[in-house]
């Protein structure tokens, strides 16, 4: 994620009133800690949204297809990111 769009979400999240949300950021790929505590998290009853986040086209796309919230964060995405927040 760039400097300027990570500014702006900044900005954005201190005016902005926020929906119950948990964010997941993993690496390149949908593994290790990060994947099965998402994973888990799914599972349980919880009074907020979870979203896989990553930069990879590709493996947004392959989440998508098996169902999975998720969000590809790049600078085409910029509306639906700052709804994130």
């Amino acid at each position: 994620m760039n400097a300027e769009l990570g500014a702006r979400l900044q900005h954005l999240s201190k005016k902005v009133s926020k929906e119950r949300i948990v964010l997941f950021f993993g690496r390149e790929e949908f593994s290790d800690n990060s994947k099965y505590l998402y994973l888990k998290a799914l599972e349980r009853e919880r009074d907020f949204r979870c979203v896989w986040c990553s930069c990879e086209e590709t493996l947004i796309a392959e989440l998508k297809k098996k169902g999975l919230p998720c969000h590809l964060i790049v600078q085409e995405t910029l509306s639906e990111t700052i709804q994130l927040f």
